[in-house]
């Protein structure tokens, strides 16, 4: 097969964007060698980044639970910056919504950690002393398959999304602009979505196997740069000694020699061809065509560097008036079946057969070298868009009007179709194949080249079922997949979606990744953002984090108001918040429990926006603990709301809707915790009094006299006993006024303790039964305290005189107590009264004598 005139320069520079592209995607057109004859070229798989060294795309991805353990953990701190890498570029494109600029970022941003591991593999006593470096390699082969899954839907996406539709002008357009094979080939690309789209493919694959290169073994360095030199150092020498040549040795040196003559060369060339082979075929393979020649000729094998020059769509410009290079084959039909009949020849290595089967679409001799999921779906698509533009370019006679030469036996006989191809590896009888076909990251990028958004949800909700405990990493691969297809407006089923990024927001979770819930959380749907967000926050206790987790919510867009109310509410109801009507005496310290619901309150006071609420819930979390009796809790609770709350409700009300008259609820809860803050105080004063008379009355000297200096003694005892006494009693005074006055501001506060001053627009039953109990509970047992106090310090006129406030159908207090209560009740006052008729001081009804 002779040499084309002019040599194709196959672009290497793939990262650079310099490959010839498809009008509407990164493609790299190998048919089309001629950059100037496409337009504008976008950069889909520009990925620009220190490639990885020693890389492989191959492998397969267990999903058991420590398959790939948290590189966060034992490693240098850039490692674990994956998370909010990610979730920074997610910030940043919910704000300037560039998908594709998305997915370019997540490339980036697996790079840099696998730059990290690589450094950590360099020098592992210093980075990771006790994490295993198998683990460590298996976590780069892992990030490194991300990322070329990102350069993927960055191709893919990035040519639907400039959504060009497919053409029908094809014969005529053809005939009558008498295109040449090049401009048919460009043509299709540009009208055929399946074409170009299976290019991106093929170019994705190729970018990806060049970052195994390293790996190969070089031909360089084990030959000399002659061709088959041990070869013909045997026959020069057998020649100069006039030597027979050996039986299975060549007797000439040609391309052909040894399948004309069915000899073998020498052993040391053998290898080295071999060599030379396998190293060929990788350059081809990673879409290196020119430094693949180029090594051809380095090794001597100039005619094999030709040879891979004849696929090249042949193009003359100099028709109808126009000058320019003729590039491409001519006879490039009869280097196709010329193609064929090597591939088919037996004599010939299956990378041989290979090398030439790439590129004249002989898909059965291709496979037999291809060793991964990846080099099989290569070829696959090598094949098929081989097909389609040999079928185009033969729907027109050629220009030159010489008759196409006849299409080999066998050309295109399995007609592919993308699911096929998936389905072929799916099923194919290497078991490694298989094993291969079924890893989460190979089935990912099926399910985007078919573009089958549906059964991509349906494989991670089976992922999800099957392991619970799924690795972190993969869960954010799964999330931001799904991110984007949402930026790209992909329809999803949103429960399928919103089952992942819950999973991935538990995951963040567990790995201490705080900051970064709130933005996924404004992913969910409306109606989980609050339930999730909220559950989240409940485990959260420090003040300073709280503060930050919600200013980071509202960044985010959440409904932080409605999220701060339904912790406070969860949290609280995890005690309980009954009120019952036999509640009894109970413990009164504090549990770890209370100390968590009247934390809990941070969470509202914290928000001048949600002072109103803070009070409503704070009236909630008071009641709850009235009923249990548990008074310094409930005190703790009240200490909570910080001073000036009214005024800062109103001026929030007023900046609403400006007017200074507050919403029904707002109003009632203002004059609730005022009844329970006077309620709280009363019992204080109580309390005060209860400790003064109990425990600090001075007490009696007492002391045998025996002599007249213990008599001065017990005389001075005396005075200052006096003196003491004197002061207790003004302070017990004190006390119980204040008592009194506190305990009346209860059962006489303004419209009625605990009582609503306004209709609200909404109907609360609980609450209404909550405060009704509460009366019940609490009125009747500030009744028996106000008689004790005043039964007590012997003011007896007074302590009558609650009666009448108790039967007064002003405040209706006796319509609170229970038929027990209410005899005891007046059994104390028909007692006080017994001992003012006694006395005969006072009127023993109370009134004015």
């Amino acid at each position: 097969i002779s040499a084309v005139e002019s040599v194709h320069s196959h672009s290497d520079s793939f990262n650079a964007g310099s490959r010839p592209m498809s009008t509407a995607g990164a493609a790299d057109i190998s048919y089309m060698p001629d950059a100037t004859m496409l337009r504008t070229p976008r950069q889909a798989l520009s990925f620009v980044g220190t490639t990885v060294v020693d890389g492989t795309m191959g492998g397969s991805f267990s999903l058991a639970p420590g398959d790939l353990a948290s590189m966060g953990e034992g490693t240098s701190a850039g490692v674990s910056k994956v998370f909010e890498n990610f979730e920074s570029h997610v910030r940043q494109q919910n704000i300037c919504a560039d998908p594709l600029r998305m997915a370019k970022d997540f490339a980036q941003s697996c790079q840099e950690e696998l730059e990290v591991i690589e450094q950590a593999q360099a020098q592992p006593q210093q980075y990771l002393p006790s994490q295993s470096l198998n683990q460590l390699h298996q976590s780069a082969s892992h990030l490194r398959q991300e990322k070329h899954l990102w350069l993927l839907s960055h191709a893919l996406y990035g040519d639907r999304l400039e959504g060009i539709p497919d053409s029908d002008a094809r014969v005529t357009d053809y005939v009558m602009n008498k295109m040449s094979e090049k401009e048919i080939a460009k043509a299709l690309f540009d009208r055929d979505s399946l074409v170009r789209e299976s290019q991106l493919v093929v170019d994705w694959l190729e970018n990806a196997a060049r970052e195994r290169l390293s790996t190969v073994e070089r031909v360089e360095f084990f030959s000399d740069i002659v061709c088959w030199e041990n070869t013909q150092h045997e026959l020069k020498l057998c020649r100069d000694t006039r030597q027979p040549i050996p039986g299975g040795l060549v007797t000439e040196l040609d391309p052909d020699v040894a399948i004309r003559q069915r000899k073998a060369l020498a052993d040391d060339d053998v290898r080295d061809e071999r060599r030379l082979l396998r190293h060929v075929f990788a350059l081809i393979r990673a879409g290196q065509l020119s430094d693949a020649q180029d090594l051809c000729r380095k090794c001597g094998e100039a005619w094999r560097a030709a040879d891979l020059e004849g696929w090249m769509l042949f193009h003359d410009p100099n028709v109808e008036g126009k000058t320019g290079v003729v590039s491409g084959n001519p006879f490039r039909d009869i280097w196709k079946l010329a193609c064929w009949e090597s591939a088919n020849t037996e004599g010939y290595s299956s990378y041989e057969r290979a090398i030439v089967a790439a590129y004249s679409g002989n898909l059965e001799k291709l496979l037999p070298v291809c060793e991964t999921w990846e080099d099989c779906l290569w070829a696959y698509y090598k094949a098929l868009v081989d097909v389609h533009v040999e079928e185009e370019i033969r729907l027109v006679p050629r220009m030159d009007n010489r008759p196409w030469e006849p299409l080999p036996e066998g050309y295109g006989r399995k007609s592919l179709t993308p699911s096929m191809i998936f389905d072929d590896l799916a099923s194919s009888p290497n078991e490694l194949l298989r094993q291969q076909a079924t890893a989460p990251f190979h089935i990912i990028e099926r399910h985007l080249v078919l573009n089958d958004i549906t059964g991509l949800l349906n494989s991670f909700h089976e992922w999800l079922e099957q392991h619970p405990n799924m690795d972190h990493h993969l869960l954010r691969c799964m999330t931001h997949t799904i991110l984007f297809m949402r930026m790209m407006n992909q329809h999803m089923e949103t429960s399928q979606c919103d089952e992942v990024l819950e999973a991935y927001i538990k995951a963040l979770i567990k790995e201490k990744q705080y900051s970064l819930v709130a933005t996924y959380t404004a992913c969910l749907s409306p109606t989980l953002q609050v339930s999730v967000y909220a559950a989240f926050l409940q485990g959260v206790e420090e003040k300073d984090e709280k503060k930050t987790l919600l200013d980071l919510g509202e960044k985010a867009g959440l409904d932080i108001a409605r999220i701060a109310k339904l912790v406070v509410e969860n949290i609280r109801c995890c005690g309980g918040d009954d009120v019952r009507s036999d509640m009894e005496t109970a413990q009164v310290s504090l549990t770890e429990a209370d100390e968590r619901r009247i934390a809990a309150m941070d969470w509202l006071v914290m928000m001048g926006s949600q002072r109103s609420e803070a009070i409503i819930q704070a009236c909630a979390l008071i009641r709850a603990f009235l009923a249990s009796t548990k008074h310094v809790a409930a005190r703790a609770v009240l200490d909570k709301i910080p001073s000036g709350s009214l005024q800062v409700i109103q001026d929030e009300w007023r900046t609403k809707t400006g007017s200074s008259v507050l919403r029904p609820e707002d109003e009632n809860a203002i004059h609730e915790l005022t009844g329970l803050e006077a309620y709280l105080l009363a019992l204080s004063s109580f309390d005060e009094w209860f400790r003064h008379y109990h425990h600090n009355k001075p007490a009696v000297p007492s002391r045998p006299v025996s002599s007249f200096t213990e008599q001065v003694a017990l005389d001075q005892e005396n005075k200052h006993y006096q003196v003491e006494l004197q002061r207790w009693e003004y302070a017990l005074q004190a006390c119980t006024q204040d008592a009194v006055q506190k305990i009346y501001a209860v059962l006489m506060f303004p419209d009625g303790w605990l009582q609503d001053v306004r209709v609200a627009t909404t109907a609360d039953t609980g609450r209404e039964q909550q405060l009704l109990l509460l009366r019940r509970l609490c009125l009747p047992s500030l009744c028996f305290l106000l008689v004790k106090i005043l039964k007590t310090t012997k003011h007896g006129r007074e302590c009558l005189q609650v009666a009448d406030i108790v039967a007064s159908e002003e405040y209706r207090l006796h319509t609170l107590f229970r038929r027990s209560e209410l005899q005891n009740f007046l059994q104390e006052v028909q007692q006080t009264s017994i001992d003012i008729l006694h006395t005969g001081l006072e009127d023993p009804l109370g009134y004015d004598m």
